[in-house]
């Protein structure tokens, strides 16, 4: 999407929005299927960037259960959460649920500034404007390119390219998209939690510039015994790679602490170990520059992505899950590569 100048490059971003509500309206299918009876269907979408050497990350989850146990009822509780992770912060945007007939039509207008939707070619978006603030999160099209069984749960999965543009400021990356299907009893959501995430679960998503990206998962059940870690390798030739055979050691101090957390994983299948610590501060490049081979911005000149993310309003949560982004060096194989991460821990009653 080339756009020369912040007049047109302003321009395209809303066209694009407009135009894909458009296309999603006439569409020929919603994000979010009509549930399946007494199952969970959650899809999400982690959008993975580098901006300057600095981990850029966006969390969005949709999902979805019956509203009842009455085989008869068609209604559908759903509910949309959206995280935006940035070294020294994690910005809470969105938290929304409801009830419909079936499932949530398409867009599906969330709040007066607020748009979730999908296009005619099943590109997902999600867009905000507060004021002088926007941002947009768009995807290729969705597609999994992989299916199999962990425990209980059904998980279709796959990577893709996407853009986030925040204030005009355009990044590009890839999400890691997956659903799951996971057998349940119908019950109400609870207080805002992602439900697909219980606490004690952990997500952990590894990526280097070279184009490899490691998925990491654990269930809640996994503390007592049952259940466990899971897997996946996307090489640089495009294959992927499952495994269960994971070991991770989490060494998350108090918030107060000096030293970081360390993260120690080892995958003995694809001859990967390691430790990640947690990225705390933005790297600048020389002169101020916040773009690579960018010249420094002159004082009265467009701000910066980072101070963009901070102008930001939060959507207000009873409680919050945490994020960290992680960097360090993990040997693969027989060669030693530096990896940036997310890691995703959701919180408890």
């Amino acid at each position: 999407m080339p756009c020369r100048g912040p007049g047109k490059r302003s321009l395209a971003v809303v066209g694009l929005v407009f135009g894909s509500i458009l296309c999603g309206c006439l569409g020929k299918s919603a994000l979010i299927d009509e549930a399946a009876r007494n199952t969970l269907n959650g899809e999400y979408l982690l959008y993975l960037s580098n901006v300057q050497g600095n981990p850029l990350c966006m969390f969005v989850a949709v999902e979805q259960t019956p509203a009842s146990a009455n085989s008869r009822s068609d209604q559908t509780r759903w509910q949309t959460q959206a995280w935006l992770v940035f070294p020294g912060g994690t910005k809470h945007l969105l938290s929304e649920e409801g009830k419909e007939e079936k499932s949530p039509r398409n867009p599906l207008n969330l709040a007066d500034e607020s748009l979730l939707f999908t296009t005619d070619q099943d590109r997902f978006g999600y867009y905000i404007g507060q004021g002088s603030e926007k941002l947009l999160f768009l995807t290729e099209p969705l597609f999994a390119e992989r299916a199999l069984k962990v425990g209980t749960a059904e998980i279709r999965y796959g990577l893709l390219s996407a853009e986030l543009y925040v204030n005009q400021r355009r990044t590009q990356g890839r999400v890691f998209y997956e659903r799951k299907d996971t057998p349940r009893p119908a019950r109400p959501f609870s207080d805002q939690r992602l439900e697909g995430w219980e606490a004690g679960s952990r997500c952990y998503a590894l990526w280097t510039s070279g184009g490899e990206f490691i998925s990491i998962q654990r269930g809640a059940a996994a503390q007592e015994g049952e259940g466990g870690w899971f897997a996946a390798l996307y090489d640089r030739r495009g294959r992927w790679n499952e495994t269960y055979e994971v070991r991770v050691t989490e060494a998350v101090p108090a918030e107060s602490a000096d030293s970081g957390p360390a993260i120690d994983i080892e995958i003995p299948a694809w001859g990967l170990a390691g430790r990640l610590t947690q990225v705390r501060e933005i790297r600048r490049l020389a002169g101020g520059a916040t773009e690579p081979d960018a010249a420094p911005e002159p004082s009265n000149g467009p701000r910066s992505i980072w101070a963009s993310i901070e102008t930001l309003e939060e959507t207000g949560r009873t409680r919050a899950d945490r994020f960290l982004l992680l960097e360090g060096d993990l040997r693969l194989g027989s060669e030693s590569k530096g990896f940036q991460g997310l890691a995703f821990f959701p919180q408890g009653a």
